[in-house]
């Protein structure tokens, strides 16, 4: 794997690529949760399913290798040693340089004319802080959110993990099983979610930019971790659908230490929430 303190790396290369390592707390930050208007009136998704990094990164890399744009050429922003992520605008700063400048150069090249990526697009009560979007800057595909190092913590994710079996003709009436289980163990606080502590607050969040931006793809991005967050149920055909639905499905890949296979599978969950989002305003 190449190190991208020893040689210049261009951007098509840094997708084989960890993320330069910056020095960052790894202690557990509580979320200062502050709901807007919107965010207050959605409710969190009961539980999560998992689904694997390769599903994202592999269709990547496959993507990827046949593309030949003299974008992909730009050599990557070199580590810099004066960096620390002691707060979320670090966070945003970093990611700026070695994570959404890469994945805009990809898209923009495989999207020509058709891709931008706008900062705090304010909707009724939330505003994302990236917004990615088609169809001339109108239809939004996907929200990427970013929060301080040490805010995102699979263990509290791990409580609202659900799992299916093999089978798929037997998934609704467990889906169906597993919300019934959360709503009866609700211990009267009327939240009907299994999520707890900081991911519940994250993900009520990521259902409220889902619902307002009629997206059923959120990725949050904490250094650390990176969260792919998918809405099966949601409608994107509904302006400011009335929910997220029950569940949401959950790709958690670690940063600590560098994994070089994050960038690769935002680049594939951004890939298919372009593909997958429809090319017409919600109505």
């Amino acid at each position: 794997m190449a190190n991208q303190a020893s040689r210049p790396r261009t951007i098509k290369q840094c997708f084989n690529d960890s993320l330069p390592f910056i020095q960052h707390p790894t202690r557990l930050v509580p979320f200062e949760f502050r709901p807007g208007t919107k965010t207050s009136q959605i409710d969190a998704p009961k539980f999560w399913i998992s689904t694997n990094e390769r599903g994202w990164s592999e269709p990547a890399h496959n993507t990827l290798r046949p593309m030949n744009m003299n974008a992909l050429q730009e050599q990557v922003s070199w580590p810099e040693p004066s960096m620390r992520l002691a707060c979320e605008a670090d966070v945003v700063r970093a990611a700026a340089l070695y994570l959404l400048h890469p994945i805009n150069q990809v898209l923009s090249a495989r999207y020509p004319n058709d891709y931008r990526c706008n900062s705090e697009v304010a909707g009724s009560g939330v505003r994302g802080d990236v917004s990615l979007l088609k169809l001339g800057g109108r239809r939004t595909f996907a929200i990427v959110e970013f929060k301080r190092s040490g805010i995102i913590s699979p263990m509290e994710f791990a409580d609202a993990q659900r799992t299916l079996t093999g089978n798929p003709n037997t998934h609704a009436a467990e889906i169906s099983q597993h919300v019934q289980n959360v709503i009866a163990a609700d211990n009267g606080d009327n939240r009907f979610s299994a999520f707890e502590g900081n991911s519940f607050s994250l993900m009520k969040q990521a259902a409220a930019y889902a619902v307002q931006y009629s997206t059923r793809f959120v990725a949050i991005f904490g250094w650390d971790y990176l969260v792919l967050v998918y809405f099966p149920e949601l409608d994107m055909n509904l302006r400011e659908p009335e929910g997220c639905g029950n569940y949401c499905e959950i790709t958690m890949i670690p940063n600590n230490p560098p994994s070089p296979n994050l960038r690769a599978a935002l680049l594939g969950f951004l890939f298919h929430a372009y593909d997958a989002t429809p090319f017409t305003l919600p109505g």
